[in-house]
């Protein structure tokens, strides 16, 4: 279940539907997993201060269980999401930034209990 969390001074009129939802795909497709799966989550219209400039500016933090251990990875992932945003939004390359969480599933809560008691 990767979980998107995006903060941005980008207004709210600038991130549209159509942008979250190709965010969920274009995460589904990087991780190898259902798209039904991924929640993508936006804080626009955000006061976002970064390298002595208030330029528009885009925070990406994805977490997820076990799909974020290995650097070959994150490193694949980096260039997408970099690429994807870049092209889709109106922020520079250099204005984005990446974090990647990875989570133990006994650290996750789903139907009622811990993530690592589920059968996927």
């Amino acid at each position: 279940m990767p979980i998107v969390h995006i903060t941005t001074s980008l207004t709210h009129d600038q991130i549209s539907d159509d942008f979250i939802r190709d965010t969920a795909k274009m995460v589904a497709a990087q991780v190898g997993k259902a798209e039904w799966r991924v929640v993508v989550h936006v804080d626009a219209g955000q006061r976002l201060y970064m390298g002595g400039s208030f330029d528009p500016f885009l925070l990406f933090e994805i977490s997820d269980i076990d799909t974020l251990e290995q650097e070959d990875d994150r490193e694949k992932y980096t260039k997408a999401f970099f690429d994807f945003l870049s092209q889709k939004l109106p922020v520079k390359y250099d204005r984005i930034e990446v974090i990647f969480h990875r989570l133990p599933a006994n650290e996750v809560g789903q139907k009622g209990t811990l993530r690592s008691n589920l059968v996927v």
